[in-house]
C-alpha cells in the first residue's frame, strides 16, 4: 500500500464545521455555499495546481487523500468540489509531465461556461 504524505489544506475544525452543515444542506436540497467558500479561502479549489503558477502543489494521491477526509465529513460537499478538482488535476497531471496542451489560462477561460452548466454562477 502506498502512504500518503501531505501538508493538509482541511484542517479538524473547518471538517467539524462542514460536518455540522451537512445535515443542513441535504434537508434543504441546497448548495453548501459556506463550505464552498471556505474551500476557496483555504486555496483548496487550486490544491492541485503546481505551486510555480500559485497553487497548491498537491499530487494526485495527495488531493485524493484530502478528499476522503472531506467526503468522511461532508459527502456531499466532496461530491460537488470533485468536479473542479478533476479538470485541475487533468491539468496539472499534464504539466508535470511536459504537455501544455491544457494550460492553466485556458481552465480558467472555460471556468463560468462549466460552472454555470452545473448552475454555479458567481465564480470560484
Amino acid at each position: 500500500m502506498t502512504s500518503v504524505t501531505t501538508t493538509s489544506i482541511l484542517t479538524d475544525v473547518m471538517l467539524k464545521r462542514f460536518a455540522d452543515r451537512a445535515p443542513g444542506y441535504d434537508q434543504a436540497n441546497r448548495f453548501f455555499e459556506e463550505d464552498f467558500t471556505e474551500l476557496k479561502q483555504a486555496g483548496y479549489l487550486t490544491a492541485a495546481v503546481p505551486r510555480e503558477l500559485g497553487g497548491g502543489g498537491l499530487t494526485f494521491a495527495q488531493v485524493m487523500h484530502e478528499q476522503r477526509r472531506l467526503a468522511s465529513h461532508a459527502h456531499a460537499t466532496a461530491l460537488g468540489i470533485n468536479m473542479h478538482l478533476y479538470w485541475t488535476g487533468v491539468a496539472a497531471d499534464l504539466w508535470r509531465t511536459g504537455d501544455k496542451s491544457l494550460s492553466y489560462p485556458d481552465v480558467i477561460h472555460c471556468r463560468p461556461r462549466i460552472l454555470n452548466r452545473h448552475g454555479i454562477t458567481d465564480g470560484w
